[in-house]
């Protein structure tokens, strides 16, 4: 599956996203400058699409987490998620009982208690809801073994520019130490019965890390990508006697 993050406060944006042909967006909570109200119009705009939008959470805290999921994200991704404790925090809070401890009400990812008993909603939602944990920072990687192991837990994302940071070669994602977890990271969720996700800035790191067998991947920043088209064609366009 190919997704790409989304920073801007665009529902557009994201119908475009799902138009070009993406399977997911990651409307970035922690980067960027949504709140539950733009946000929920953006996860309106990829409902019209076909897209799952996932929000990137700014924390693992409760609230956070409770938030994102009941104004009707498909998922979330929770970043910094360093420790067992994390973890498991983020897998109760995520769902509902009998699976976790999410506070039940009505809100529109529940259909607003309408239709369906809030019970068979709240069992739907336990069955669909995306829980994705970023592992990227070393001491995430020295864990990962045991958070892989964490029921309630779907997805596990290696963020190599986060973890870049950590290792002290900040920005260098294709440093030797960081191509390595990357490398080993895959083998620790793969053996959990985990999906593994990623992030990739080129169509190459797509082909690489695919081939070792990620296959939740996070393609670009949307202002990046547009940036990029965009000095591309005003190049092009300069370049026109």
């Amino acid at each position: 599956m190919f997704g790409s993050f989304i920073t801007m406060d665009s529902p557009d944006l994201v119908e475009i996203f799902g138009i070009a042909g993406f399977d997911f967006v990651i409307i970035d909570n922690e980067h960027g400058p949504g709140n539950p109200h733009s946000v929920q119009h953006m996860l309106r705009a990829a409902e019209i699409r076909g897209l799952d939008a996932i929000i990137r959470v700014p924390n693992a805290e409760q609230h956070t987490i409770l938030k994102a999921l009941d104004i009707g994200a498909a998922g979330v991704q929770v970043p910094q998620v360093n420790n067992v404790e994390t973890a498991k925090g983020a897998a109760q809070w995520a769902h509902y009982f009998p699976e976790g401890t999410r506070g039940l009400s009505a809100p529109r990812a529940l259909n607003y208690g309408l239709g369906n008993l809030l019970v068979e909603e709240s069992i739907r939602s336990n069955e669909e809801t995306l829980l994705i944990c970023h592992c990227e920072t070393v001491e995430c990687f020295g864990k990962l073994d045991e958070i892989a192991s964490i029921p309630g837990i779907d997805v596990i994302f290696v963020g190599p520019f986060d973890m870049s940071q950590s290792l002290g070669v900040p920005g260098q994602t294709h440093h030797p130490e960081v191509l390595r977890i990357i490398r080993e990271a895959i083998g620790i969720i793969k053996k959990h019965g985990k999906i593994g996700g990623i992030f990739c800035g080129s169509p190459e790191d797509v082909k690489e890390r695919t081939g070792l067998g990620y296959q939740y991947i996070g393609y670009g920043v949307d202002s990046g990508i547009i940036g990029n088209c965009l000095i591309n064609l005003s190049k092009q366009l300069k370049a026109v006697k």
